[in-house]
């Protein structure tokens, strides 16, 4: 029984949802009878499913009355096949969002528009299926997911040859999300138009613009009065209308009204649903043209025109009124428009006509002698009924006298270059002259103007009255004679439109030009005699340069190269204008000559100019000094008097001999330029002699005087005594000292060190001798010697002392080639025992029995050892962890170990290394993206060893290290340094995508796994194989639960029947 009850409450509960589903929510409206094509029509689109494509049908539906498209909005739905559908509103079946992407897609899509190449079933077959798209990316009922282009992009795919209608589906796609409207617009520009008087009437125009409108539009032209007209209008298309009013318009505005007409609109779209509730719901979009836009243009006529006049005077010089010239009055600023021609009577007035309210433009036409037309416009505003005054002053004609002024004009020629600069050669062309002055006169005599012509030989007055003058010149530059001839010139008037006339003097003067001639003198040294004499001066030379503009010539320019000859004379082979110039050496034969600096000036005023030739050009030869300090090397504030030094010339030959004064200065005679060498050849007396020889080259860069220092050293003596048993040092010892005459030279006491010491000793032979000892010592009756030489060089009895015996141990890293710090060693002698040392201040080792028996080398990788006992040592290390030792070092250290020369031994260690490569099991190829950890065993388990990653991307074995993973390179490489010796255990940490892990790997390090030759450990992979199905991530835990389900099912079905 209660089976059966719940069989009929399943029942019910269908029937109740079958009829919902059949009940239509939608108040009646028209109906209309839908027709569909077969699913057997061809489809341009596809999707995916189960593995394949499939044919995305798309049939076409109509309404049979009008045969008008309409499109499914519930594509799960059936479809319809001359079922009658009911209209209603499509905001009752969408939502507003989904409402407003419809419209979109609608007003964009087939039938409103079709894409250029498309045909009508591939529009129509693009816009149902961008509907498709928007419906399953809202989320709507009766979708499917793999039209959701948001998410299952790659769902759909067109056809060959038709990836057109599916660009064209996502194109109408995205206007839907972007909600586009689609907008409609008909305006008139300018929307409001004055019109302008035309004939009997007002004319004006405007242009029509229609965006968006494919029906036209149309006018109301209703409210124009009658005998209006509106030429121009088609009605379909953006154009440019022209109004014409009536006269009786004038001062009125009136209204056209334009509507735009176009079928994509909203208001075509409507929403049919089925009778029968299982069919689908669609949409219309209807051709039907509709209003869409509307427009407004006003257009207004000017009230009627209204006159005025215009009176005009004209006056010349000081208020003369002048007849006879003429006007034109004008409507426009550019004076096209001309309204009327004015012309003065006897009292310079002109009166015209009616002239039209506003502004107007006066111009003068003509005008009469002497005076000049004016360019002035004038403008004024006419008013009902009123005479508006204006006035015109002219101004008379002008005059100017030009001077052409010409003659031949030293110009620079084509520069020639030389080792002493270009030189450009002079010619002359005939051409304007400048600084020509010129007087100017009226008829009275009076002077009106002094000019003065410019570079081109032009010169010209400021404005004169017209009436006749007189010119002439009055000065010229030096080079050209004064032409003194007077010119008469008239200045008379020409025309109306000549303000200033102009009347030219030519004139041609001319040039006047001379030379120069000079002599040379120069001073020279005889070797022999050592003095100085004069000669004539052969091989120099001068340049000529201009020392003013002369001609078109500026100043400072190069004109002649002039070259002494034997006779030290040199002439110019040019001509050249009179005027100022100068004369500069450019070179002199010899070095040893002083080149004049100064620039010589002379004066062309003749045909030939020998002011250098009658008082000759003069150099003197280069003289210089060599002096010299001679000073004490301890004491530089001291001068020492009596060196002796000889200077000499590079060849040898003896110049001067000079010997320092009380200041310890000393200087040689005048000099000629050259190489000299000085030496000291006897030193002051207690003072070593110097063997340093200055080379000293005198040049013409030199001072007056080249000034040297010379140091000396004072010589110096000690005497040293010493305990005969201890070797120590004894003070308070009197010592005697005698020079080779027996002389006593010195006494003193021996100081806390032993040491006597003489300083400032002449060179000779000393004796020396004890003649009071210490407390507690006797005394020494022997007598000892030694000699001192000029050097400051001692020999005989002096004490010397000895230098340590020394060791220096290095510690180098023979990988990297760096020194290793640190590294603890023991050293032993040759009976085995160990060798106590401690490190003193000075960072050396010595041997203590209170020091330690280890010892760790420096920074630098050493250990230095001092006052150790010659004989033979063991050096035994504490290999560090992780390199490689060769054992202990033998060590024999003799009395030649010196600080000078140590004994020096370098214990060279290199770490171990590994290089771990990644490879493909199958193609051997190398892997990235692996990384591995080393392992040691620590008691029963094992320790992952830590490691610090170098720059070169090696990896160190570094207790305190932060990398444990160590991971391959480009190449599939790893390297491994520092490893200690043992048994290592290396385990794959990450393993290469798509590869199967690998079993840890157990390897030994022993001395020969150097990090110069390190071990090779290859570690293959294979690639691991993807097990089951290609199945969604639910579908395995589907597929269990389904499993447990079902075998849920079958023990409780057991249960029941065994309790049966």
């Amino acid at each position: 029984m209660k089976t059966k009850r719940i069989i009929t409450l399943a029942i019910c509960l269908l029937t109740l949802i079958g009829i919902f589903q059949s009940a239509p929510a939608f108040a009646a409206g028209s109906t209309v009878t839908i027709e569909s094509q077969t699913n057997s029509a061809f489809d341009y689109l596809e999707y995916y499913s189960n593995g394949s494509w499939h044919d995305l049908n798309t049939p076409r539906h109509w309404i049979e009355q009008t045969g008008e498209v309409v499109y499914c909005v519930e594509h799960s739905a059936g479809n319809p096949h001359g079922q009658t559908y009911t209209e209603t509103s499509p905001s009752s079946v969408f939502s507003g969002s989904t409402l407003a992407g419809i419209n979109s897609i609608l007003m964009y899509g087939y039938p409103n528009n079709k894409s250029s190449g498309f045909t009508d079933d591939e529009a129509r077959q693009a816009t149902a299926n961008a509907l498709r798209f928007w419906f399953s990316e809202q989320g709507e009922g009766y979708s499917y997911d793999f039209t959701n282009r948001r998410s299952n992009p790659n769902a759909i795919r067109a056809k060959s040859g038709y990836e057109h209608v599916l660009e064209y589906a996502d194109e109408l796609l995205a206007k839907a999300r972007a909600r586009q409207d689609l907008p409609h617009g008909v305006d008139f520009s300018p929307s409001t138009v004055q019109l302008t008087a035309s004939g009997n009437g007002y004319v004006g125009q405007t242009s029509v613009l229609l965006t968006n409108i494919n029906s036209g539009y149309t006018l109301d032209t209703s409210r124009l009065p009658s005998g209006s007209r509106v030429s121009g209008y088609t009605g379909g298309r953006s154009e440019t209308l022209t109004i014409t009013l009536p006269a009786s318009a004038a001062g009125q505005s009136f209204n056209i009204y334009a509507e735009g007409m176009d079928t994509r609109s909203i208001d075509n779209i409507t929403a049919y649903v089925p009778a029968n509730g299982s069919l689908q719901k669609v949409f219309l979009c209807a051709t039907t043209a509709q209003v869409v836009a509307t427009a407004q243009l006003s257009v207004g006529a000017p009230e009627a025109p209204k006159y005025g006049k215009v009176q005009l005077v004209k006056t010349g010089r000081d208020n003369i009124p002048l007849a006879d010239v003429v006007f034109d009055v004008y409507s426009d600023a550019d004076c096209k428009n001309k309204l009327a021609e004015l012309t003065t009577d006897s009292d310079g007035t002109a009166i015209s006509g009616d002239l039209p309210v506003g502004t107007v433009y006066i111009k003068e036409l003509s005008t009469i002698k002497p005076y000049i037309l004016s360019a002035e416009i004038k403008s004024l505003e006419i008013t009902d009924g009123v005479t508006a005054e204006v006035s015109f002053s002219n101004s008379e004609a002008m005059g100017k006298i030009r001077i052409e002024k010409m003659g031949d004009v030293l110009t620079a020629g084509e520069a020639v270059e030389t080792e002493y600069g270009n030189v450009s050669m002079p010619i002359y062309k005939n051409k304007g002259i400048a600084g020509v002055v010129y007087e100017v006169k009226d008829s009275a005599r009076n002077i009106v103007a002094t000019i003065t012509t410019d570079k081109n030989g032009i010169a010209e007055t400021e404005v004169l009255p017209l009436g006749s003058y007189t010119v002439q010149e009055k000065s010229a530059p030096a080079a050209y004679a004064v032409d003194e001839t007077i010119h008469d010139v008239t200045l008379a008037y020409k025309d109306q439109n000549t303000p200033v006339v102009t009347a030219t003097v030519k004139e041609d003067n001319e040039l006047r030009t001379g030379g120069i001639k000079i002599r040379k003198l120069t001073e020279d040294f005889d070797p022999e005699k050592l003095n100085f004499y004069n000669k004539l001066a052969e091989g120099y030379v001068f340049g000529l340069y201009t020392a003013e503009h002369i001609g078109d010539v500026p100043a400072d320019v190069l004109l002649e190269v002039l070259t002494t000859d034997d006779q030290g004379v040199a002439q110019t082979s040019i001509s050249l204008p009179y005027g100022n110039y100068y004369l500069k050496e450019l070179a002199v034969p010899l070095e040893t000559i002083e080149m004049l600096t100064d620039k010589l000036p002379l004066t062309i005023d003749s045909e030939l100019n020998v002011q250098h030739y009658d008082s000759p050009i003069y150099n003197t030869m280069f003289k210089a000094k060599i002096g010299v300090y001679k000073l004490d090397a301890a004491d530089r504030e001291r001068g020492l008097a009596g060196a002796l030094f000889e200077v000499r010339d590079a060849s040898g030959r003896l110049f001067d001999t000079i010997t320092t004064n009380e200041d310890g200065y000393a200087e040689t005679i005048g000099l000629p330029v050259g190489e000299y060498n000085v030496k000291e050849v006897t030193p002051p007396a207690g003072f070593v002699l110097s063997d340093e020889v200055k080379t000293v080259t005198l040049t013409t860069e030199d001072k007056e005087t080249a000034v040297f220092e010379f140091t000396n050293r004072a010589n110096e003596a000690k005497v040293r005594k010493l305990d005969s048993h201890t070797g120590q040092s004894l003070a308070n010892a009197t010592i005697k000292v005698m020079d080779a005459s027996g002389k006593v030279f010195f006494e003193g006491k021996t100081d806390t060190d032993g040491y006597i010491t003489m300083k400032e000793l002449p060179a000779s032979k000393y004796t020396w001798q004890e003649i009071a000892a210490p407390d507690t010592y006797s005394i020494d009756p022997a007598l000892y010697s030694f000699t001192i030489d000029a050097y400051g060089k001692v020999a005989g009895d002096v004490e010397f002392a000895n230098t340590p015996i020394t060791l220096e141990i290095l510690k180098m890293n023979t990988y990297t080639g760096a020194p290793m710090t640190g590294i603890t060693f023991t050293l032993q002698d040759a009976e085995g025992k160990t060798v106590k040392t401690k490190l003193t201040e000075d960072g050396y080792r010595v041997p203590a029995e209170d020091g330690t028996e280890t010892f760790v080398t420096d920074a630098n990788g050493k250990a230095i050892f001092k006052y150790l006992k010659a004989g033979k040592y063991k050096l035994v290390e504490t290999v560090p962890t992780g390199y490689i030792a060769d054992g202990a070092t033998e060590i024999e250290l003799t009395d030649r170990h010196s600080e000078a020369a140590p004994c020096k031994v370098t214990v060279n260690n290199c770490p171990t290394g590994v290089k771990i490569i990644k490879l493909d099991a199958k193609t051997e190829k190398p892997l990235t993206g692996a990384g591995f950890r080393i392992k040691v065993k620590d008691g029963t388990g094992f320790v992952t060893l830590s490691f610090t990653k170098q720059e070169d991307g090696k990896y160190s074995f570094d207790g305190n290290g932060k990398e444990t993973d160590l991971m391959v390179d480009k190449n599939g490489e790893v390297v491994v340094l520092g490893l200690p010796v043992g048994t290592i255990w290396i385990e794959e940490s990450v393993v290469p995508a798509g590869y199967f892990p690998v079993t840890a790997r157990k390897a030994e390090i022993t001395k020969e796994t150097s990090a110069l030759s390190p071990m090779v450990i290859k570690v293959p992979n294979s690639k691991s194989v993807k097990l089951g199905l290609d199945n969604d991530w639910w579908e395995i835990p589907a597929m269990i639960a389904g499993a447990v389900l079902l075998l849920g099912g079958a023990v409780v079905l057991y249960v029941r029947r065994k309790n049966k």
